[in-house]
């Protein structure tokens, strides 16, 4: 979803973690589409700097992404 100049992805964490600063790569239907680093993690309005399993988030990355409702957000380990 937008955000000021921004373009936010919402995301549900359901294994591992996210933190600020991790690389991240971008699957639809199974392709990887696109790798990015996540330069902002947000819980409501709130800055946090990691996102564990079971909890949700919206996180900026860079570059931006055409992220679509259904796609993937992994770690690269």
């Amino acid at each position: 979803f937008p955000s000021h100049d921004n373009k936010v992805v919402g995301v549900s964490v359901t294994k591992g973690k996210f933190v600020l600063g991790d690389e991240i790569q971008a699957f639809r239907e199974g392709n990887n589409f696109g790798k990015a680093k996540i330069v902002s993690l947000k819980f409501k309005a709130k800055n946090i700097s990691e996102a564990k399993k079971g909890e949700e988030c919206g996180m900026m990355l860079s570059p931006e992404l055409d992220m679509r409702v259904g796609d993937i957000v992994k770690c690269i380990l």
